[in-house]
């Protein structure tokens, strides 16, 4: 039975038309996915996303189509999204090479609390990257749009990163002192 004939069904109350028409939607959504997506766990979320959707809102749309149709804009609206903020979160961050040597200015007399604040730091980095290369940066002294500039963020960004990587700053060295 085709997709469009299932859906007529299900809202005639049919018994286990629903069913079928989710198992249908669900193959069709994961082969269409596949060819677009090589991750098999994005697919699936995305697959899993677009069942969600329709669930949602099938019943209640009259489609100026078909049903079908208005299925298949919704998985490949869902695949476009899925596109978008990876190519969003990829220009948004540039990794911070291995190369780079965590460093402190040498405003800290006191070599033990030093090497705490280095130890840190280089927690801080196994945990988040760009909040240790922020840190860093701005501790370096560069300013918040020399910062927003190289690492290509916005100035309400860094100052978020900042807050929240001074945050686990302060309770790493908390840590250190118990």
């Amino acid at each position: 039975m085709s997709i469009n004939k299932l859906h007529k069904a299900v809202l005639d109350g049919e018994a286990n038309a629903e069913r079928e028409l989710f198992g249908k939607l669900s193959e069709r959504f994961l082969y269409f996915t596949q060819h677009r997506i090589e991750d098999k766990e994005l697919c699936l979320d995305i697959v899993q996303e677009a069942l969600i959707t329709v669930a949602r809102k099938y019943r209640a749309i009259t489609f100026e189509t078909s049903f079908s149709a208005w299925a298949h804009n919704v998985i490949l609206n869902k695949v476009l999204d899925s596109h978008r903020s990876r190519k969003r979160t990829n220009e948004r961050f540039v990794r911070m090479p291995e190369d780079i040597e965590l460093s402190l200015p040498k405003v800290v007399n006191d070599p033990l609390l030093e090497g705490k604040l280095l130890e840190c730091l280089k927690k801080i980095n196994s945990t988040n990257n760009r909040q240790a290369r922020v840190l860093n940066l701005h501790y370096q002294g560069f300013s918040t749009d020399e910062i927003a500039n190289r690492l290509k963020m916005t100035r309400n960004g860094i100052y978020t990163v900042l807050s929240r990587a001074r945050s686990m700053l302060r309770d790493c060295l908390a840590e250190r002192n118990k």
